[in-house]
């Protein structure tokens, strides 16, 4: 019973020290920006879900940004709904042969830039 009790403990706090990532769950959540994704690359690898996750906030900070959208000639609600309507393929057809985890900025901002391209975003 006593063991039992210390395995539980033992799997609670690594759960907590690790992440839901650990078990399974997507870690991409933790990330509010770009920017973040390409920070832990500093500590760590990145998941190619995290990459996702990434480049997908930084295309809803573009499509957001006003002065960026309006520089374009087009508007926040434009650029939403095109990349509302091309986000999966841009997904797939950027990512289709990424790597499970990256390891340098480098890789991860050359797909970034890809994606960016792809959505009509540059």
């Amino acid at each position: 019973m006593k063991e039992l009790v210390v395995m539980s403990v033992l799997g609670v706090a690594l759960y907590h020290f690790y992440g839901a990532s650990l078990f399974g769950a997507s870690a991409a959540t933790e990330f509010n920006s770009y920017q973040q994704v390409l920070e832990k690359l500093r500590e760590r690898t990145v998941t190619l879900e995290e990459a996702k996750h990434g480049v997908d906030l930084l295309a809803l900070h573009l499509c957001n940004d006003e002065g960026y959208q309006t520089s374009g000639g087009s508007s926040t609600a434009e650029c939403n709904d095109n990349y509302v309507r091309i986000k999966a393929q841009c997904l797939s057809s950027v990512f289709e042969d990424a790597p499970a985890q990256f390891s340098q900025k480098a890789d991860v901002v050359e797909l970034a830039r890809a994606y960016i391209a792809c959505a009509g975003l540059d």
